[in-house]
């Protein structure tokens, strides 16, 4: 009788083995991911990179949802102009923005984030 393998669980998502996973091999010392939100941005319904969206997210809110700049105002963990300090409306607004700009409808949303 030949043994048989017995088969490896797969593992399920958590915020601890996305940010694993979304972590660049360098890190800069601007880039530190948030495990709190990590999850909802990498979630699947978003389009983007994680690695990315955590790091525009932490550019521009410093993970922060409350975070508000009157110039815009922009508002929330993306600073979208408007928007929601909601994380996942924000989340939402922010996909909707990056969809136009992927398809060059508009210009970068976030300009001074990587």
């Amino acid at each position: 009788m030949l043994p048989t393998a017995t088969p490896t669980p797969t593992p399920t998502a958590t915020a601890t083995n996305i940010l694993a996973r979304a972590r660049p091999a360098q890190r800069s010392p601007s880039y530190v991911p948030s495990g709190r939100y990590a999850e909802l941005i990498c979630a699947e319904e978003f389009s983007w990179s994680c690695e990315w969206a955590l790091a525009i997210v932490w550019c521009e809110s410093t993970n922060d949802p409350n975070a508000y700049n009157p110039d815009g105002p922009f508002m929330g963990l993306w600073q979208v102009t408007n928007g929601s300090y909601d994380p996942y409306l924000n989340t939402v607004e922010a996909h909707i923005k990056y969809v136009s700009w992927q398809r060059s409808e508009v210009d970068n949303p976030w300009p001074y984030c990587p």
